[in-house]
């Protein structure tokens, strides 16, 4: 279950970043599974399946399959990881397994019923009855 959230949460690290050009080829070989597309008229289309085929960019917009123009596109943008953001996510994901291990060792030592005061040597008989000096 854990595992299963860190995966969501390094899903969240991921961010939309342009394409070089010439994008058709990187669309040929890279097949990413989404891409945005920013049209002449500036609208963006998210496209799933995207593949180059002659003067056209085909694939599914909105479950339905869609053929656009390459002179109506002006902009392909594709999911990229971003590693600033999941370095970030690791190292708080980190520091919460850290304090959650330190949290639980002094709750285990609290429940212990010896109080992390007692020494070998300790006068106090009734805090610490496994004391040498009892």
């Amino acid at each position: 279950m854990c595992a299963g959230a860190l995966l969501g949460i390094l899903a969240g690290c991921r961010t939309s970043a342009p394409v070089p050009s010439p994008w058709e080829s990187y669309v040929a070989t890279v097949h990413p599974r989404a891409i945005q597309l920013t049209r002449t008229d500036h609208t963006v289309v998210r496209m799933k399946e995207a593949r180059v085929e002659g003067d056209s960019v085909v694939g599914v917009v909105d479950g339905q399959f869609a053929k656009i123009p390459l002179t109506d596109v002006t902009q392909v943008a594709a999911p990229r990881i971003n590693a600033n953001r999941t370095a970030l996510v690791l190292a708080g994901s980190g520091a919460v397994l850290a304090a959650s291990v330190l949290l639980l060792e002094r709750i285990v030592q609290g429940t212990s019923g010896t109080p992390t005061s007692c020494t070998a040597n300790s006068p106090n008989c009734i805090e610490c009855p496994d004391s040498t000096s009892c």
